[in-house]
């Protein structure tokens, strides 16, 4: 046996189910959070109780304008041509600056 966790049928179909889940989970949690960010004018977040930056809005809506985009590649309603990086905003709301 290697050194770490064993990998077997069960690690795999238990990764596998998590994994599918969560896409199941998100998918239509992105969808909900854009189309709400569709319905707030930019002046209103930058109001209470939100007070957001314009810089600020301007990632949180691109995030899930990507976002959004990804759920619906994923449901198959959205094709994306020429491919590209859609983390990049959602990587800086994670805190991620990669």
């Amino acid at each position: 046996m290697a050194v770490g966790y064993p990998v077997d049928k069960g690690q795999v179909d238990s990764i596998a189910g998590q994994i599918s889940r969560q896409i199941q989970q998100w998918a239509p949690d992105a969808l909900k959070m854009q189309e709400w960010l569709i319905t707030m004018p930019d002046a209103d977040l930058e109001k209470p109780p939100f007070m957001y930056s314009s810089e600020d809005i301007a990632t949180l809506k691109s995030a899930f304008n990507d976002l959004a985009l990804l759920a619906n590649i994923f449901y198959g309603q959205a094709e994306i041509t020429p491919a590209r990086d859609l983390s990049i905003f959602s990587r800086r709301l994670a805190g991620l600056f990669l």
